[in-house]
């Protein structure tokens, strides 16, 4: 029996295993402990993740795996490419994966041009609710360009 559940105010009903198994984030950020932090939270929300220190290896997951559909990733981050690369790359070769960026650094307007509304940008500090929001919305296409860059209150 799937039971729903809430945090920080937001319902999310569990995904089932075909869905799980359909429907992976990939998680891409340095930083260990935000990493194993964002995880944590959206394994607990219900969704399958797969985790990336940085945009080479998210790469070497993408190249294994046609599961991801979506990939929420730091911007700033050491490697052959920073996450703005990393989500052109992505967005010019893997269309179908949505893609959430994040950034302390980063406005909407630097975003490149060629990106357009490909690229959700959530800026830091985040709320991780926001971050599972964004994600639930993206993966049931209630995602549009009017809440591309939405801010946190």
């Amino acid at each position: 029996m799937k039971h729903s559940h809430t945090i920080e105010g937001i319902m999310f009903q569990p995904a089932t295993q075909s869905a799980i198994s359909a429907k992976t984030i990939l998680v891409v950020e340095d930083e260990v402990l935000i990493r194993l932090l964002v995880c944590d939270y959206l394994r607990t929300a219900g969704f399958a993740v797969v985790e990336a220190g940085n945009a080479d290896e998210a790469m070497t997951h993408l190249n294994a795996a046609n599961n991801i559909a979506v990939i929420f990733s730091d911007v700033r981050m050491p490697g052959s490419m920073d996450g703005v690369e990393f989500m052109s790359r992505v967005s010019t070769d893997r269309p179908d994966i949505k893609l959430i960026l994040t950034s302390a650094h980063l406005s909407p307007s630097e975003l490149p041009r060629d990106m357009g509304d490909a690229v959700h940008l959530i800026p830091k500090p985040y709320r991780l609710a926001e971050v599972a929001l964004a994600i639930h919305t993206h993966l049931h296409n209630h995602f549009t360009a009017s809440n591309a860059s939405s801010s946190p209150e």
